[in-house]
């Protein structure tokens, strides 16, 4: 066995994706015989098949740790299930439909090594089916707002002073809430552009696309005000469910719009409650107009500007 892995966990999440753990995940199986890596496998409550062919995997890779969860925990229970039983120094996520090759298993591990203030690493992500960028144009390495949840590495030390991610992040704003905290602690959020890796985000639409983007509300509204000042919290809120007023009634009426309202005052209430401050240098890296992607920070004339551009150009 190759041990040049050795020190690296490699966790999955995943939910009713099975024909993506038969890539993905079986692939990883084999992988780990020669690389030495730890894998983990986490099963939120999945109900198309994937339990079976998780068994399956195990019983032919014995090596292989999993963990199945009795119902859905979301992004933030599901990773922080991983997390718990992860041995090794460095602890790479990854969704179910991340493609990643050992070369690049290697490049993340070393380049990580190399940063030593980074507690969270993350390379460029590429849409498998249209090759467009899912990471935005963070104008530098140090500027990103946060990290890409479907492949990224944290440092088992960081993860140590941190602690988990927030439980509560049932779909969206784990990244955001993790990077604020990791800042807040002294830790770095490094962006590793000249990395590339490819992730098959399969669309959700219909009702299920409802509730998430009710949900992302919600989570990115919490965490504003969990953290940022009163004021600060407000005007990042209100571009936020202004935005996703404006974009949901597009998809799905104009009555979804009272949905997103209540979605985001009920983040504002859920974050006022949980509030802790954090280090007045943090709160200014996030009021910077350019940071990326768009947490809130982005005036709504400047985005609408945006987007008026892009559609001229067509």
């Amino acid at each position: 066995m190759n041990d040049s892995l050795s020190e690296l966990s490699v966790v999955i999440l995943s939910h009713n994706r099975c024909e993506e753990l038969e890539i993905t995940f079986l692939g990883l199986c084999e992988m780990m015989k020669d690389a030495g890596f730890e894998l983990i496998i986490v099963d939120n409550a999945s109900s198309d098949g994937s339990a079976e062919l998780i068994d399956e995997a195990l019983k032919k890779h014995p090596g292989v740790r999993s963990v199945k969860n009795e119902k859905n925990l979301g992004v933030g229970g599901g990773r922080n299930a991983g997390w718990a039983i992860a041995t090794r120094p460095f602890i790479l996520n990854l969704d179910d439909d991340t493609r990643i090759s050992p070369d690049q298993l290697g490049m993340l591990l070393e380049r990580t090594r190399a940063l030593p203030d980074a507690g969270i690493t993350f390379p460029r992500v590429l849409d498998l089916q249209t090759g467009r960028s899912v990471t935005p144009d963070y104008g530098s390495a140090d500027d990103a707002g946060n990290f890409c949840g479907g492949c990224h590495v944290v440092r088992r030390s960081a993860y140590a002073e941190v602690g988990q991610l927030d439980l509560d992040c049932t779909f969206g704003g784990e990244e955001l809430d993790y990077s604020i905290r990791m800042r807040a602690a002294g830790w770095d959020v490094q962006y590793m552009p000249n990395l590339t890796i490819l992730h098959n985000g399969l669309p959700r639409g219909g009702d299920l696309g409802r509730r998430r983007r009710q949900e992302w509300t919600r989570n990115f509204v919490r965490i504003n005000f969990k953290h940022m000042p009163f004021r600060t919290a407000m005007l990042f809120a209100w571009r936020i469910t202004v935005s996703q007023c404006l974009s949901g009634s597009r998809l799905f009426g104009v009555a979804f719009s009272a949905s997103i309202i209540e979605a985001s005052v009920k983040g504002a209430r859920q974050g006022i409650s949980a509030h802790q401050a954090i280090p007045k240098t943090v709160v200014n890296l996030y009021r910077r107009q350019d940071l990326q992607p768009d947490l809130g920070n982005v005036p709504l004339r400047r985005k609408a500007l945006a987007r008026l551009k892009a559609e001229i150009c067509r």
